[in-house]
This record gives C-alpha cells, sequence and structure tokens, in this order.
C-alpha cells in the first residue's frame, strides 16, 4: 500500500514580504463555479458536465491538452464530426459570461490525416451552456467503460479566465483575469500559509518552481494524474537514489517502452511557503501508455500525447498531492497562488 503525503503549513520569507508591501486593489469576479466529485479508490476529480442535455462526468484533467470525449459517448449522442477543412468558431462573442477558446488547430496523426473531433451543440458547465464546443475524440478505449468517465476537461480553452481548484472544499472555479497582485485579494479564503509561484504554460501544461532536499526541481501540475512521478534519470542523477536500494520495484508495473517502475518517498517537497511531507512517488522513465496517435503538426497549439518511450516529466505533481491543496492560477500573471487545502 502506498502511503499518502501530509501537508504542513508555514509562511515563508518571500509571502510574508509580499502579504506586507502589496496593496489593496478589486478581487476577481466569479464567472462560473462547478462541484468536483471525487472518483472512488482514487484521488482523482471529476466534473459534472451536460452535452446536448445529458448529463455526463469528465475527468478534471488540468495538466493536459485538448478536451477529448470518449468513442461511446460520441456514438451514443450522434455528435457531429467536424470538418477540419473549414475554420474553427472560436465561440468568442456567443457566451458574454463564460467565453471558451478552442485549443485544436490542425492536428494530424501519424499518417498525415486529420485526428477526428466532433461538435456538441452544447455544453453545459456549472450555471453556463457553451454552443458548438470541439472535442478530440480519445483513443483510450477505457473511456467511459472501465473507467467512471467520459471525457477529460483540461480547462486549456479557458486561459483568458483565473481558475480556482478548491480540491478541500471540491469546488473548480473560473474568474475574471486580474492584474491585482495583492495575495489577500486573491486567496480569499481562510488559510494559514500562502505561496505565491511563477508559473510557466507550455503545451496546456502549469509548470512551477519547487525544491526537495534543498535542490530546485521544475514540477507539472497534473490533476489527472492520480500519482506524483519523478523521472528516474533526474532521481538517480540530482537525488542520487539508486534501484533497489533507495528505490523500491513495483510488482509488475512497467512503463510504456517496458522498462521497470519504482516508488520512493520523498521527506519534503516544499512550495515556497507550503510544504508537502512524506510524499511517495512513482519513479519512472517514460510514459505509461501506448497511444496510437503521434505528435502534433507542425504549427498546431496542440500537445498531443506521448508516443511510446516518450520521457516523462522531470517531476509530475500528481492529486496524491494536490489533492492537499488549494490553488488560484492567475494565467496572466504567469502566478499560482497556493495554500493548505481547507
Amino acid at each position: 500500500m502506498f502511503k499518502r503525503a501530509t501537508l504542513l503549513a508555514s509562511l515563508g520569507l518571500g509571502a510574508a514580504a509580499q502579504l506586507a508591501q502589496a496593496q489593496t486593489c478589486a478581487p476577481p469576479a466569479l464567472a462560473d463555479k462547478v462541484e468536483l466529485k471525487p472518483v472512488a479508490g482514487t484521488n482523482l476529480m471529476t466534473v459534472p458536465v451536460a452535452i446536448n442535455g445529458v448529463g455526463k462526468q469528465f475527468l478534471l484533467d488540468v495538466g493536459s491538452n485538448p478536451d477529448e470525449i470518449s468513442q461511446s459517448l460520441v456514438g451514443e449522442l450522434h455528435l457531429t464530426p467536424i470538418d477540419q477543412r473549414t475554420a474553427a468558431n472560436t465561440l468568442a462573442e456567443i457566451n458574454p459570461q463564460l467565453q471558451f477558446l478552442p485549443t485544436v488547430v490542425d492536428v494530424r496523426g501519424g499518417n498525415g490525416a486529420p485526428l477526428p473531433q466532433v461538435r456538441a451543440d452544447s455544453f453545459t458547465m456549472g450555471g453556463n451552456t457553451l454552443p458548438n464546443m470541439r472535442f478530440l475524440i480519445s483513443n483510450d478505449r477505457d473511456l467511459g467503460k472501465s473507467k467512471p468517465y467520459d471525457g477529460r476537461l483540461t480547462a486549456a480553452g479557458f486561459q483568458k479566465y483565473d481558475i480556482d481548484m478548491d480540491f478541500g472544499g471540491r469546488q473548480l472555479s473560473f474568474f475574471t483575469a486580474t492584474a491585482c497582485t495583492d495575495p489577500n485579494q486573491i486567496a480569499r479564503w481562510p488559510h494559514a500559509a500562502l505561496a505565491v509561484m511563477p508559473m510557466t504554460m507550455a503545451g496546456g501544461k502549469m509548470t512551477i518552481p519547487v525544491s526537495i532536499g534543498g535542490r530546485a526541481i521544475d514540477a507539472v501540475i497534473d490533476t489527472g494524474s492520480d500519482r506524483t512521478v519523478m523521472r528516474r534519470g533526474v532521481a538517480e542523477r540530482t537525488f542520487g537514489l539508486k534501484a533497489d536500494t533507495d528505490m523500491t520495484q513495483v510488482d509488475g508495473m512497467r512503463d510504456g517502452a517496458g522498462e521497470r517502475v519504482y516508488q520512493h518517498t520523498f521527506p519534503q517537497i516544499v512550495f515556497e511557503g507550503v510544504t508537502a511531507s512524506n510524499v511517495p512517488a512513482l519513479i519512472q522513465a517514460n510514459s505509461m501508455v501506448r497511444p496510437a496517435r503521434s505528435t502534433a503538426a507542425t504549427g498546431s497549439r496542440l500537445s498531443a500525447t506521448p508516443i511510446v518511450g516518450t520521457p516523462v516529466p522531470d517531476l509530475t505533481l500528481g492529486m496524491d498531492v494536490l489533492h492537499q491543496l488549494h490553488i488560484y492560477a492567475a494565467f496572466g500573471q504567469g502566478k499560482l497562488y497556493v495554500t493548505p487545502a481547507g
């Protein structure tokens, strides 16, 4: 059995200085919110949505791109295939409260053919209904069958908003983007400590700096991953971990390239002023899956699913750690505000 990470809170000097120096400014305005539902037996969470009026559950998968829908749901709802020779409707002026900007652009598979996409007449999430929502058809055959959700909601199309992920309160909220950097106006929920961290975006992924054992390392936020994962080369070279000594094999588990997967518990992962303790991480060299699609075409904004053997990021923070946090992503500021979950 894997041990769960525990979370400790301490106010770092950087956060304390920002709290003291920040000027009061107008807080961001709420655009929409929706309840998150836990997936039984995991740390994952789903978002209740309605497609063409039919209620479904989508996995909250912030950390990937683009939004996907299962093949079985496409057939069930008779969704309309998209003619990819025509330009996409960005929906920029259709819904004044919550606007969606699609991120799938000229994506092609290994044979040069466009990857299949469909259009839903209506997509409802929280208090908003968006017309003509686009989805990539997932190649995950378990989606909507053995997996208890019918799609993946990446939030990549909502980056004109700030996103608040309150895992303790099980709520996902979208706020109007704000230039306000007063932490008291951003993190308006009760908290004992607050980390304000620089955040970069690439391929729909949020990357932040964290510290392990005094060593800085870039970490990818991935709410679609149940577990925290470190690349084996980083574990060995940067942290000096040795196979079968510091890292133990996970019985029967191999990555997508057939290499063994290990595990190791890190005493601490530090997010500036917030610390996760006793974090059990998988140690692996490559991605776990064998996807059918290859990388995206040149010029595409889609970061396609990795091919077999693609190295994993240096560190991926999965929901075993993230579910203990309250995270506010201010994309326009390039900042992540992090506190322990309430």
